[in-house]
């Protein structure tokens, strides 16, 4: 990991995207985007239509992952597909992928099954906090909601920072 300060740790230890964000993006580049384009760790099937919150939990065998965030991307993701306006065009998609915490160490392989678990309902989804993240029109309430969550560090570093400004 080259810039620890806003990638890996203990919140952002794995990096998930769907397989079928991958269909997508190939349809709508017109080539094909293949798993691991976008840098994850492990790329999930069949869980694209789940809308993660904060809180929630995947198990894996024995592996316990808990979401702790979106990925808010940085000029590298355009570099990395070849395309400068690529940034642009992953915050209009909003299908930013899940960062997550390791509670329970163990091994995954590929094809093995994935049990979701959703949290309580307080918390806030990671679709809304990565719009949040790029909207001009930052909500100071909804800020403070995504604090009172289980948000990964740097998240909560950069909002706190945020809210201490307005």
């Amino acid at each position: 990991i080259v810039d620890q300060s806003v990638h890996g740790g203990i919140d952002q230890a794995v990096y998930m995207y769907h397989s079928e964000d991958y269909q997508w993006w190939s349809e709508q580049l017109g080539k094909e985007v293949v798993a691991g384009s976008f840098g994850e760790n492990l790329t999930l099937s069949g869980l694209a239509d789940i809308d993660f919150n904060v809180g929630d939990r995947l198990t894996i065998n024995n592996v316990v992952l808990e979401i702790t965030a979106p990925r808010v991307p940085c000029f590298k993701l355009s570099s990395k597909m070849g395309d400068s306006t690529f940034l642009k065009k992953f915050v209009r998609a909003e299908r930013p992928g899940a960062y997550a915490r390791v509670i329970q160490e163990g091994s995954i392989s590929a094809g093995d099954t994935i049990t979701f678990e959703k949290v309580s309902s307080a918390e806030v989804s990671l679709k809304d906090i990565f719009v949040m993240w790029h909207s001009k029109d930052k909500s100071p309430e909804f800020m403070q909601q995504v604090l009172a969550s289980s948000v990964a560090s740097v998240h909560r570093e950069k909002i706190q920072t945020w809210l201490d400004a307005v």
